[in-house]
C-alpha cells in the first residue's frame, strides 16, 4: 500500500515540477496554453482507449496484475517471475498517461528538481545523514533516455527500523509520459528483511534496478 501511495504522490509531483516548463513553452510560441504538450510536440496523446490496450500489455520476465484505467490513464503492477541471487524479484508500478512533466530527458534540466523529487521520500529517510540518493540518465534503449532516481535508506530506533530501496524511472516524448517505479520484493519463502544499509541493497544492486526498468520499458516503446 505505501508504494501504491508513494506512486501516486510521485505522478502529481511529476506535473507540477512539468507545469513551469509548460507554461513557459506555451508563452514563447505565443500559445494561450490550451493543447497543452500534444499541441507543442504535434504529436497525439493517449486516450482512453489506447490506454485499455496498454494495460493488456505483456512484459516478459514479469506477471502482470491489477490493470487500471481511468480515462486516458493507465498503470498496472508487475512482478518478476525469476529471483536474483539473493532471492529478491523486482516489483514495479507502471504509469502511462499524457504528458505533464514535459521536460526534456536531460539530466541537468531535472537536476534543478532534485530537492522536490527528493521530497516525494518519507521524512525519516530525508534527514538521514546515511541516505543513499542518485539521479541519473537511463539509455533504456537506442533511442529512449530516460532520468532515473535511485534510493536506500535505513533508519534504526529503539525497537523498530524504517528502509526505503528502490529506483523511479521518468520518461516522456514530449506527449505522452511513462514512470516506472521498481522495488524489490522476497520471493515466497526468501530472505527476510536486512539489518543494515548494506544488507539492504544487497537486496537487488542498482544495476539489477536499472535492467528491470529496461525490461519493463521495452514492450511499450513503440508508444513513444
Amino acid at each position: 500500500m505505501r508504494k501504491f501511495i508513494s506512486g501516486i504522490a510521485m505522478l502529481a509531483l511529476t506535473a507540477s515540477l512539468g507545469t513551469t516548463a509548460c507554461k513557459k513553452k506555451s508563452e514563447e510560441q505565443g500559445g494561450g496554453g490550451g493543447g497543452g504538450a500534444a499541441q507543442a510536440s504535434g504529436k497525439k496523446a493517449i486516450d482512453e482507449a489506447q490506454a485499455n490496450e496498454l494495460v493488456k500489455t505483456e512484459v516478459p520476465g514479469f506477471e502482470v496484475s491489477m490493470p487500471n484505467v481511468m480515462g486516458s490513464f493507465a498503470s498496472m503492477w508487475l512482478q518478476g517471475t525469476e529471483a536474483n541471487a539473493g532471492g529478491f524479484v523486482a516489483s514495479a508500478q507502471v504509469s502511462i498517461q499524457e504528458c505533464m512533466a514535459c521536460q526534456p530527458m536531460k539530466l541537468d534540466v531535472w537536476q534543478k528538481n532534485a530537492e522536490n523529487l527528493k521530497a516525494m521520500l518519507p521524512r525519516i529517510h530525508i534527514d538521514n545523514p546515511a541516505l543513499v540518493w542518485e539521479m541519473f540518465e537511463i539509455p533504456l534503449d537506442d533511442t529512449h533516455t530516460a532520468i532515473g532516481v535511485y534510493s536506500a535508506s535505513m533508519v534504526k530506533e529503539e525497537n523498530s527500523k524504517a528502509s526505503a530501496l528502490g529506483l523511479d524511472v521518468f520518461y516522456n516524448d514530449g506527449t505522452n509520459m511513462m514512470t516506472i517505479q521498481v522495488s524489490a520484493r522476497p520471493k515466497e519463502g526468501g530472505p527476510g528483511s536486512a539489518d543494515d544499509l548494506a544488507g539492504l541493497q544487497a537486496q537487488m544492486t542498482k544495476d539489477e534496478f536499472v535492467a528491470a526498468a529496461k525490461k519493463i520499458f521495452a514492450p511499450f516503446a513503440s508508444t513513444f
